[in-house]
């Protein structure tokens, strides 16, 4: 049967339509297409965090820090052990097969000053090595690695799609944010954190992009993985004009508390980079000198979200508070000064929950009646310790608002967030992550 080429159902060429071509053209654009491949970045990068996370739950139960190290559950010599060994399996992963960490200050170099290159194998491998750190008992955070596991994806992506420079740089941003965005549930701190942190500039071009990825990624790991945010008490400013010269002086205690964190982190690495030892065992060192802590108080062990929590909910005395606080500083230090892989936030995090609980029972003993409960310093000091180490206030400030959910204390989380990075800049010019890209040169 022969069909009418005049026929009125005939297909027409969308080139017979002038103004729909030009229409569509003015999509095809490159601001338009990075903003495509960005949706892209946020879909797999909530994927990648997501199963990230689940192995690292995983990987927890098999070494037992589900159970948080109780000496009634496990004998002494396990305890000490655990990180020693998951110490000596990062050693030799990281000694044989990793050439180049990169870490956050690894990324901000590489987006900075190379061109946006990054090595994916060694990338995945680091993230694979947090996982052991982490899951054995080292005191370090789960944002680094999920963040260079973005970076990794939106690396990928601009290699497989032969990316410039310039959009490379942009893509890794894309994954980056996305990575902090999925690992907290929190999109609006990944974007800032991008911005703050690795690009420390903004600009539409980029910001754009970035803020797509972020809430894709957020898309995925909050709806198919159940990523959610901590969920604690609500408190409220009880005498606001007092207390926010109770908040000022944590402010100023977070900034002194950060300068002490970034000193120790960067004095541990140097003893361990001087000390006589082959790198793959100074892992298992540290790892070891993590254990004996966590032998007597197994609270600074593994990332400590369970009693970050504790904290909020006013469950610590004032003693046990203050231990913890330079318990987990020195242990931090330990589990990453030695080569454990892994990230600061959540370290940052913890030592600010355990300042801010310790500041507040002491404020509500002094002046009871007249303060919030130990809980409301605690988040607080939570956000101020994170701005004063990073250097980054607003990062701070969006991530503790993210991941609370509680918009009733954003005043005085504000004051001390920029009264903290302002003593910790006086007192240590460098944050914890450009300290190290200024030993190098």
């Amino acid at each position: 049967m022969e069909v009418d080429p005049e026929s009125k159902f005939r297909f027409h060429n969308i080139k017979e339509y002038p103004r729909i071509t030009e229409f569509l053209r003015r999509f095809d654009t490159e601001t338009a297409r990075v903003n495509s491949i960005a949706i892209i970045i946020g879909l797999l990068t909530g994927l990648v965090i997501g199963v990230y996370d689940r192995i690292l739950q995983y990987s927890n139960v098999f070494f037992g820090m589900q159970q948080g190290y109780s000496l009634h559950e496990f004998p002494f010599y396990y305890v000490i052990l655990t990180p020693a060994i998951g110490g000596l399996l990062v050693g030799l992963i990281s000694h044989f097969l990793i050439k180049k960490q990169y870490g956050v200050e690894g990324l901000i170099e590489t987006v900075t000053l190379r061109g946006a290159r990054i090595k994916l194998k060694d990338a995945f491998l680091e993230v694979f090595t947090s996982i052991i750190t982490i899951s054995s008992g080292g005191a370090l955070g789960k944002e680094a690695p999920g963040v260079l596991a973005g970076a990794g994806t939106g690396a990928l992506i601009g290699r497989i799609l032969k990316s410039p420079e310039r959009q490379l740089q942009i893509l890794l941003g894309c994954g980056a944010a996305g990575g902090i965005a999925a690992a907290f549930n929190a999109p609006l701190a990944g974007v800032v954190f991008v911005v703050e942190v690795i690009y420390g500039e903004l600009e539409t071009k980029t910001f754009i992009p970035i803020v797509i990825s972020s809430v894709f990624a957020t898309l995925v790991s909050s709806t198919v993985f159940g990523i959610k945010p901590i969920q604690i008490s609500s408190y409220q400013l009880v005498s606001p004009y007092k207390e926010l010269g109770l908040y000022l002086v944590l402010g100023l205690l977070a900034g002194l508390v950060s300068t002490m964190l970034i000193r120790t982190l960067y004095y541990t690495k140097d003893l361990f980079s001087e000390f006589p030892l082959h790198p793959v065992f100074k892992p298992a060192l540290g790892g070891l000198a993590v254990g004996v802590i966590g032998l007597f108080y197994p609270r600074v062990l593994g990332m400590g979200y369970d009693v970050i929590m504790d904290a909020l909910n006013n469950q610590f005395t004032f003693k046990i508070l203050l231990i913890l606080l330079f318990l987990k500083i020195l242990a931090f230090s330990l589990s990453l000064g030695s080569g454990g892989s892994g990230g600061t936030i959540v370290p940052s995090l913890f030592t600010g929950a355990m300042l801010g609980g310790a500041f507040g029972t002491a404020a509500n003993l002094f002046f009871p009646g007249m303060t919030a409960e130990p809980g409301a310093y605690a988040m607080v000091g939570m956000g101020a310790v994170f701005a004063g180490t990073a250097r980054a206030p607003l990062t701070a400030i969006l991530i503790l608002f993210e991941i609370t959910r509680d918009y009733s204390l954003i005043l005085p989380l504000m004051f001390a967030c920029v009264l903290s990075n302002v003593m910790s800049n006086a007192l240590y010019p460098e944050s914890i992550f450009t300290e190290g890209l200024r030993r190098k040169g």
